[in-house]
């Protein structure tokens, strides 16, 4: 009785409606429809709002340069202090914006996550009631309920990093452009897509690891259930230590998996959040090296167009991660929810 009540639009009968409406206007006319499709044809109503919040976080983001250089030439200038009161107002409203748009994003990508994972789930649910009293996919229905279902969730909530980066990218090349010539731009860039391409080439190393880990976890889960029903009789004979010693040698292997996936995914995350320093020491070394002066601003202004893609990149690893297990997971429930790739 102390638990909140769930949401009305994300009850089951809800979304088991909202599921039955796209099936009848989609399913008719193509009945190959994959779970992604049905998926987004459901919810998908909810991307206009978020390119909405996305377009005000990027507009207070792109103002933070302007505004600090702004603000740097009103104090070496000496001019009317009201106008450096305005500058700093500005630059802390413009803050407080771009924080309330991510708080808004995150919302909304949550809360298309959440239905993504309940109707999922529900898919399944309903397949299982399909099948045969004895029909060994039912074992994989748990596994895909509690782990696929959950991964999708994450790629709704995290899919879009790598695309919000490339653009901060972009931004920040064209301000470094425009303060302070291409070519400190073209080192400061060269050093940050250095760093992707090897993040990206870590993700990809990972993928087979983050596959092995999960074939290894149906076989255990698929074993443990087969003990687990015939329990009395592994006791009466006496095979509960050869059949223990085999789960042993499954979880064994699994977490061998885990750990190589887990160690590449660490590393990729560890470029994305030393990515833009490293950048920025790059530039100011090249600056350095040609005898430019190093002023207090000119540093300052330096960090904060390379330090505006320092969260965005280290989102990157985390959304490559989320779309390749995402994409993992749709495949595994497109082939229990819709065997032989028809819906039923």
């Amino acid at each position: 009785e102390d638990l909140p009540e769930l949401p009305a639009h994300l009850q089951a009968s809800h979304l088991d409606a909202q599921w039955q409406r796209c099936v009848t206007g989609r399913f008719r006319r193509n009945k190959r429809s994959t779970v992604i499709s049905v998926l987004l044809g459901t919810f998908g109503w909810r991307y206009p709002a978020i390119l909405v919040i996305f377009t005000f976080w990027l507009a207070s983001l792109t103002t933070f340069p302007v505004l600090t250089r702004a603000l740097f030439a009103w104090y070496d200038s000496d001019d009317d202090p009201w106008r450096g009161y305005a500058l700093a107002v500005a630059i802390v409203a413009s803050y407080l914006l771009n924080c309330n748009a991510a708080c808004q994003w995150y919302q909304q990508t949550t809360q298309l996550g959440y239905e993504f994972r309940g109707t999922v789930a529900a898919l399944v649910c309903r397949r299982v009631l399909r099948l045969a009293a004895q029909d060994p996919q039912k074992e994989l229905a748990l596994n895909l309920m509690q782990v696929d279902a959950e991964r999708l969730y994450v790629l709704a909530q995290l899919g879009h990093l790598p695309w919000t980066a490339l653009m901060v990218l972009i931004m920040s090349l064209c301000y470094l452009i425009q303060y302070e010539g291409i070519w400190l731009a073209v080192v400061a860039i060269t050093v940050v897509l250095a760093t992707v391409l090897l993040q990206t080439a870590l993700m990809r190393a990972a993928a087979p690891m983050r596959r092995r880990m999960q074939q290894l976890s149906d076989q255990r889960l698929a074993l443990l259930a087969q003990v687990l029903g015939a329990i009395k009789t592994l006791k009466m004979y006496n095979w509960t230590d050869a059949f223990g010693k085999r789960l042993q040698q499954h979880r064994s292997a699994e977490v061998w998996s885990a750990a190589l996936y887990l160690t590449l995914r660490g590393l990729s995350s560890t470029l994305s959040f030393c990515s833009p320093v490293i950048a920025m020491v790059a530039a100011l070394a090249v600056l350095r090296n040609e005898g430019e002066d190093l002023s207090p601003g000119r540093v300052f202004l330096i960090y904060t167009v390379v330090g505006l893609v320092r969260a965005p990149l280290g989102g990157v690893a985390m959304g490559a991660s989320a779309i390749v297990d995402g994409w993992a997971a749709s495949q595994r429930l497109q082939a229990f929810i819709a065997p032989g790739g028809q819906f039923d």
